[in-house]
């Protein structure tokens, strides 16, 4: 379900006369791209995430004085992005966020010594193997599109948890649940770190 929230207080009125046709547009021709697509993106999250969606229906609302986004237990809220292929990533992403077990893989990272941060790489690498058969390919150079594939810029330890999430992707039954798909997330990072040398 779409909406767009609106400030209530008086002295947004004129702001809100403005921007309410736009976000309405903005809203419709979004919907009309996603919702063909949003059963099985919605179905691909809950398989990776091996867990079921607990709500009927998530609340989407587009916010143009908002920087970035935010999920919370059954809302999403989120900018307007000129780019309609990276708002479906961009979506997707919220979504992840609603539905990954974050709190599983940070657990386990700060158990095991290595960076909580990469928390929300796992996030956003679910959003994206979730959602990348529906987005066209960026044709190279388009800065625009850097928040589709997820950026090791941003993400730590992108390029090392990338092949074992494309693996997953193909056969998330692979593993008998996601703490199993944690354990394997952790050895691949295990692996990476550069080991120590010894002088004498």
């Amino acid at each position: 379900m779409f909406g767009r929230l609106k400030q209530e207080e008086r002295g947004f009125d004129e702001i809100w006369s403005k921007t309410e046709a736009r976000l309405e547009e903005y809203k419709a021709r979004f919907q009309a791209i996603w919702s063909p697509m949003s059963d099985r993106v919605l179905a691909r999250l809950s398989s990776l995430a091996k867990e079921d969606w607990d709500t009927e229906e998530i609340l989407v609302h587009f916010v143009d004085c908002l920087w970035g986004g935010f999920a919370w237990v059954d809302c999403i809220a989120f900018t307007p992005f000129p780019d309609m292929e990276v708002q479906k990533k961009f979506l997707t992403h919220e979504l992840s966020e609603l539905i990954t077990p974050s709190q599983v893989v940070a657990k386990k990272l700060r158990e095991t010594g290595l960076n909580p941060g990469i928390t929300h790489t796992v996030v956003d690498l679910m959003a994206y193997f979730s959602v990348r058969d529906f987005i066209e390919n960026p044709v190279s150079p388009h800065p625009e599109r850097k928040g589709i594939r997820p950026n090791p810029n941003y993400y730590p330890a992108v390029d090392e948890l990338y092949p074992l999430f494309e693996r997953y992707a193909v056969d998330p039954a692979a593993y008998a649940d996601f703490d199993t798909f944690v354990d394997e997330i952790v050895s691949v990072l295990k692996q990476a770190q550069p080991t120590p040398q010894v002088t004498t």
